[in-house]
């Protein structure tokens, strides 16, 4: 089974950036225990309204995770700009992002480390999962 994974960087080398920071997440596809960059997905900037109070477009919440002020991009559009992959790797994520991304059922995972031993993990913890999976399917049939 083929899946991917985003991970939260600044210089393509380390899990380094809070994942309401980030401005691109690298994708990584990985099959079994193999993996490889497959593309990079950048975030937008939405003009921002410059008098209302702390950018916000006229809101006047901040520009949380639901609105879209003009301040930068809301959660919601980070969540659906990374709704295909099966996990998020950043070095922190808010709840309420987070909880966005569990209704999904993306896991996400908040450590900061090289991308390659992050990936070395990920790719074979999920393998376990997958196999284990594939085992008990076999046995029900």
């Amino acid at each position: 089974m083929s899946y991917k994974i985003a991970i939260a960087t600044s210089d393509g080398l380390n899990v380094d950036q809070h994942f309401g920071s980030a401005k691109r997440f690298v994708i990584f596809s990985a099959k079994e225990k193999n993996y490889y960059q497959s593309e990079v997905r950048t975030l937008t900037t939405l003009p921002t309204n410059a008098n209302s109070n702390n950018g916000c477009g006229g809101c006047s919440s901040g520009c949380e995770s639901t609105h879209k002020c003009g301040n930068a991009n809301s959660a919601t559009d980070a969540v659906a700009l990374l709704a295909d992959c099966r996990c998020i790797v950043c070095a922190k994520m808010g709840g309420n992002i987070y909880k966005q991304f569990e209704s999904k059922a993306i896991t996400v995972f908040e450590i900061e480390m090289p991308i390659n031993d992050v990936l070395s993990r990920i790719t074979t913890y999920y393998n376990n999962i997958d196999q284990r999976r594939a085992r008990a399917t076999q046995n029900f049939s």
